[in-house]
């Protein structure tokens, strides 16, 4: 019995979209290739969204020496779990016979999230950004488990009627 699936994808049903709003429903497929009987724990699906600050202050310690402090945070705006196949508890085993199978999910995204906000520099990803991606974890075993990641945009409405910009 072959250990682990040949190929998984995370497929966004609507993949050409470029960004999705406060309130729409993300939804997609896990897709799982599999060479023969391949024995899994479950599948999960988690959407997650969150922002990620880091901010460095140079402060003067007693002695007069430079310091670099350096503060970060975060903020969680989406947190969602899906199992997609198995059971939660870990005890039993999910055969999945040879082919390709899909696993659907669907959830829908909270009236409140903030844009999607990164900075690039430098080819490196920066600390500062809220980010939004779909993470799916096949788990074979307690201590045996692969991770896939889809990241999606968030793009707010700004309503410039709004007294706030008056």
């Amino acid at each position: 019995m072959p250990k682990k699936a040949k190929s998984v994808q995370l497929i966004l049903d609507d993949n050409q979209r470029k960004f999705y709003r406060a309130r729409d429903q993300l939804k997609g497929v896990v897709v799982l290739q599999s060479p023969g009987n391949v024995a899994v724990v479950n599948i999960k699906v988690h959407v997650y969204g969150k922002a990620d600050t880091e901010v460095s202050e140079v402060c003067q310690d007693t002695d007069g020496k430079r310091q670099n402090l350096i503060h970060k945070d975060e903020k969680i705006y989406l947190d969602y779990s899906q199992l997609v196949c198995g059971m939660d508890d870990m005890r039993g085993l999910s055969i999945i016979p040879e082919g390709e199978h899909r696993f659907p999910f669907s959830c829908w995204l909270p009236a409140d999230l903030p844009s999607s906000l990164q900075r690039h520099k430098e080819k490196k990803v920066t600390p500062n950004a809220i980010r939004y991606y779909v993470h799916c974890m096949v788990n074979y075993s307690e201590k045996k488990c692969d991770h896939f990641f889809k990241p999606f945009q968030v793009q707010d409405v700004l309503n410039i009627d709004d007294p706030h910009f008056t």
